[in-house]
């Protein structure tokens, strides 16, 4: 036995839809996904990246210099600040590096300022980086542990930065 009507039944959302195919403003089924949306779908997260620090990418060039086994480094905390009611500074002072040390085996005095691929060093950065490598240490920016590695590698090869 045939159907007498080959036309499929009408679904709810098909009662609310103009010639255009589209679900009418103010339907039931318009609400209804609406409210779904604003319920089950919440807000998608930034499609921006976090920014990476010099914090950050200090971290993981500590960790690869470590790994390496080329030199030994250290943190140089900078702070200036309120202590025990007063005024103190401590670290090595303006413009040292992030990352102070020496090469294993030769005990050359090993730094590194680590910036951002936009981090740009100030005058007194640049002034002491320089005089470093003039006394014959070695002093230089990173801005990657791969860099840093580099770094550790030739200048426990004893070349200039």
């Amino acid at each position: 036995m045939g159907h007498q009507n080959d036309e499929r039944p009408a679904t709810i959302a098909s009662m609310f839809t103009d010639a255009r195919g589209s679900v009418e403003s103010g339907s039931c089924v318009d609400i209804m996904a609406k409210e779904r949306r604003e319920t089950l779908m919440p807000p998608l997260p930034s499609r921006q990246t976090p920014k990476v620090t010099e914090g950050d990418i200090r971290r993981e060039i500590e960790i690869a210099l470590s790994r390496q086994g080329l030199v030994r480094v250290f943190l140089n905390a900078q702070y200036s600040g309120p202590a025990r009611g007063g005024y103190t500074r401590a670290g090595l002072g303006t413009g040292t590096a992030d990352l102070v040390g020496y090469v294993l085996g030769s005990g050359r005095f090993f730094a590194l300022e680590v910036k951002t691929n936009t981090g740009r060093p100030s005058p007194e950065q640049e002034a002491w980086l320089a005089q470093t490598n003039r006394d014959g240490g070695y002093a230089a920016i990173a801005r990657t542990p791969e860099e840093a590695c580099a770094h550790a590698l030739n200048a426990s090869k004893g070349l200039e930065p």
